[in-house]
Formats: C-alpha cells, sequence, structure tokens
C-alpha cells in the first residue's frame, strides 16, 4: 500500500511584499505574487530569514503554524488541508508512477 507522511520541519517560502488580490494595477508586481527565490532575490526590500526560521521570506512550517494559532487562526484545520492536499496530488501521480514502475521492473 501507498502511505505518505508529512514532516513539519519544511519549508514556507512566502512573498517579498504584501499580498494583494491581482488586478490590472499589480499584475506586473512579481514579489507580491510569486514566491520564486530567483525572482524575489532581486527585490531590494527582501529580508534575510531568522537563524530559528520565525521571520523572513523563508520560515520553518511549525513557526508559521504557530502565527497561526497566535493570530486567530487554526493551524490543526491548515495542517489537516495540507495532508489532505498531498493526497490528492499523489493520487493525481499514481497513474504516471504505476506505468513507470512497470516501464523499469
Amino acid at each position: 500500500p501507498l502511505r505518505l507522511f508529512l514532516y513539519k520541519e519544511g519549508l514556507v517560502r512566502l512573498c517579498t511584499e504584501a499580498y494583494a488580490e491581482p488586478g490590472e494595477a499589480n499584475a506586473d508586481q512579481l514579489f507580491v505574487h510569486l514566491t520564486n527565490f530567483s525572482i524575489n532575490k532581486r527585490n531590494e526590500a527582501m529580508f534575510e530569514t531568522s537563524a530559528d526560521g520565525a521571520s523572513g521570506f523563508k520560515r520553518s512550517i511549525t513557526s508559521v503554524l504557530a502565527w497561526l494559532d497566535r493570530n486567530g487562526h487554526s493551524s490543526a484545520q491548515v495542517w489537516a488541508e495540507v495532508g489532505r492536499l498531498a493526497v490528492k496530488t499523489v493520487m493525481a501521480a499514481v497513474p504516471a508512477l504505476t506505468r513507470t514502475n512497470q516501464l523499469i521492473s
């Protein structure tokens, strides 16, 4: 049987500018909508990640979950949704993984 394991000490990448709903006025503002390091490293406002992973544009999952709890959100609900998304993602890949496994077996 296929098993998935979620590790809570992963990495969360954030944008280096505050999020704003996409529209014509800000569609070209990459730092607001994309988390890619190769893009955000060009932002003069980019801030370094702290040693404990609690601040910066790259943070630990546990620090983000703790922030959610401190700010009135349910980290348990968010983590459960991450789990559901992981399952759906892997399920979508199972047919391709099965074909690949058959080819190399």
